[in-house]
């Protein structure tokens, strides 16, 4: 994905996927670029949600 980022010099995935110059259909590379990106995304979203709960619940059981 950097690399296509980067040869492209866009950000939309129809560019980067021109970029990369797969022997796959085009549509093909923009789909497992699109899937991969939601699933960082969801990925990054739930690590955050765990830590802020993490941090809610350590600090709601010191004792002050």
């Amino acid at each position: 994905m950097l690399f296509g980022i980067q040869a492209s010099k866009d950000i939309e995935l129809s560019e980067i996927s021109r970029s990369l110059d797969e022997e796959i259909k085009l549509i093909k590379t923009e789909n497992y670029l699109g899937r991969k990106l939601k699933l960082n995304i969801l990925l990054k979203k739930s690590m955050k949600k765990q830590k802020d709960s993490f941090r809610y619940h350590h600090l709601s059981t010191m004792h002050w």
